[in-house]
C-alpha cells in the first residue's frame, strides 16, 4: 500500500493537466505515491498527456470513461487507488509544496485539513471533534479550509470505503460538500495540519458562471440529498434559505440569462413550474428569518408573488 493516492479528474484538460501533474512529481521525489488522472472523455490531447506521464512514471496510472461528468470520475478513481489515504486534485490546480509523505504511516487521523494558500487568518495544527467538524463543514465558519470542497485535504481510503461515501451523480454544483458532510459523519477523527501544499485556480468558465441550462435539474438532486444528510427539524430554515439562494442562482444562470433565447412566454412558464415544484414551494408558504437583508426580504416577496415580468426586469437590470 502506497502513502498517498492523488486523484485527479480531467475534462479537456490540456491546457492545464501537464502542469499539475508536473508539480505533484516535482515536490514529491519519492515514489511512495501514485498519481491517477481519470480522463472523463476527453476530446482534446488530454490522453495524450496520460500517455507521456505513464511511459515515465511507475506510480502514475490513468483511466479513460465516458464523458459522465467529475463526481463519476473521482468515484472511479476511489475505486481504482491503493493509497492509505486520498488527496483529490482539481486538473487546473498545483502543488507548491509536499505532502509530509514520510509521515503518512504513522497518522491515524480519518481526515487531514490543510489551509488554502489564499488565507489571511494563521490556521494551527490541533485535532477537531466530529460534531464541530460537521457544523463547520455544514456552515463554512472557518474559510481558510474551505470544508465545501475536497481539494487541499487527505481522506482516509479505507474510512470513505467502510462508510460508503461517494460523490452523487448528477449534480454538477455543490458535490463536494455533499461529499464532505456525508463523510464526516462517518469519522472518528480528524487533524489540521497547518502547512500549505495546494493552490486553487478558479475556473472563469466553470459551472458556476455563465449560462447553465441545466441548473434547477442538478440543484433539486443537491436538495434532495442534502435533506437526506441533514435530517432534523432544526436544520428547517437552513435548508429553506439554501434553496432561496438556488433558486436566485439558478434565475441568474438559467432562467433570466441573456443567453436564454427562449420565447417570453416560455420563460414564464418555466419560472412558474420551478416555483410550483415540491422541491422550492415550501420556501414561499412563509418568510423565515434567515432572510439576511431587505433586498432579500423584498426579493422574497416579488418572488412569493409570482411577479415574472418585474423579477425578469430586475435581474436583466443587474
Amino acid at each position: 500500500m502506497t502513502a498517498v493516492s492523488f486523484v485527479i479528474p480531467a475534462f479537456n484538460a490540456e491546457k492545464t493537466l501537464e502542469t499539475c501533474i508536473s508539480s505533484l512529481y516535482k515536490h514529491h521525489p519519492s515514489s511512495d505515491f501514485e498519481c491517477i488522472v481519470v480522463n472523463d472523455g476527453s476530446r482534446d490531447s488530454t490522453e495524450a498527456i496520460c500517455i507521456a506521464f505513464a511511459n515515465r512514471f511507475e506510480n502514475f496510472k490513468y483511466f479513460t470513461i465516458p464523458n459522465s461528468g467529475v463526481s463519476v470520475a473521482r468515484n472511479k478513481g476511489i475505486k481504482m487507488a491503493t493509497g492509505k489515504y486520498l488527496c483529490f486534485v482539481d486538473s487546473d490546480d498545483f502543488l507548491v509544496s509536499a505532502v509530509d509523505v514520510s509521515s503518512i504511516y504513522s497518522r491515524s487521523a480519518d481526515m487531514i485539513l490543510f489551509p488554502l494558500l489564499s488565507t489571511r487568518h494563521p490556521v494551527e495544527s490541533g485535532c477537531i471533534d466530529r460534531a464541530s467538524l460537521f457544523e463547520w463543514t455544514l456552515d463554512n465558519r472557518h474559510p481558510e479550509l474551505n470544508l465545501r470542497s475536497v481539494w487541499s485535504k487527505l481522506y482516509l481510503r479505507s474510512k470513505i470505503v467502510e462508510s460508503g461515501t461517494s460523490f452523487p451523480n448528477g449534480i454538477n454544483m455543490g458535490e463536494d460538500w455533499l461529499f464532505n458532510l456525508s463523510f464526516v459523519q462517518s469519522i472518528g477523527t480528524c487533524e489540521i495540519d497547518p502547512r500549505i501544499f495546494y493552490v486553487h485556480v478558479e475556473n472563469q468558465n466553470g459551472l458556476s458562471s455563465g449560462y447553465n441550462p441545466n441548473y434547477f435539474e442538478s440543484d433539486r438532486k443537491f436538495h434532495t440529498v442534502l435533506a437526506r444528510i441533514l435530517n432534523d427539524k432544526k436544520y428547517g430554515g437552513f435548508l429553506k434559505r439554501l434553496k432561496f439562494e438556488g433558486l436566485l442562482t439558478g434565475f441568474q444562470l438559467c432562467t433570466f440569462n441573456s443567453r436564454n433565447v427562449s420565447s417570453y412566454g416560455q420563460r414564464k412558464k418555466s419560472f412558474l413550474a420551478i416555483l410550483n415544484d415540491p422541491c422550492y414551494s415550501d420556501t414561499f408558504v412563509k418568510p423565515f428569518p434567515e432572510l439576511r437583508n431587505w433586498k432579500e426580504r423584498l426579493l422574497y416577496r416579488i418572488i412569493s408573488h409570482k411577479a415574472f415580468a418585474l423579477l425578469e426586469f430586475i435581474f436583466r437590470l443587474n
